[in-house]
């Protein structure tokens, strides 16, 4: 699920009916979404004095909130990933050696997830 979550009024609900629909076809999901904490972002807000805003946005996300709207939606982390995608904004004028050693302010946040199984013991599932 590439860039949806955030345009989504309810993600926790929406999730949870992906859930519902497909489960039993799916073993788990991979969502990915713009960091609220980008270097784009938060350099707007320090230079400028204002918010980064997407009007079709409804949520901005971080790296912890993004992984409680996991939890809440009956998920398993699996793995939580900070990246760049090709052709952003931070690629053009940060230095990649700041990104690298601080992940946090990368621009695209992919959470990897599987369904939690209640017959598993809490949700470990053997891989």
């Amino acid at each position: 699920m590439a860039e949806v979550l955030e345009h989504i009024d309810n993600p926790v609900s929406f999730i949870k009916d992906i859930a519902t629909h497909y489960r039993e076809n799916i073993g788990g999901i991979i969502i990915t979404v713009p960091n609220a904490f980008g270097f784009i972002h938060i350099s707007q807000a320090i230079n400028n004095g204002v918010e980064s805003v997407n009007n079709d946005h409804r949520y901005w996300f971080t790296p912890y909130t993004i992984c409680k709207v996991a939890h809440q939606a009956e998920l398993v982390l699996d793995d939580l990933i900070m990246c760049i995608y090709e052709g952003s904004a931070n690629m053009a004028i940060v230095n990649q050696d700041i990104l690298l050693n601080k992940p946090i302010l990368m621009d695209t946040i992919v959470l990897v997830a599987h369904w939690n199984d209640p017959f598993m013991g809490g949700g470990n599932i053997e891989r």
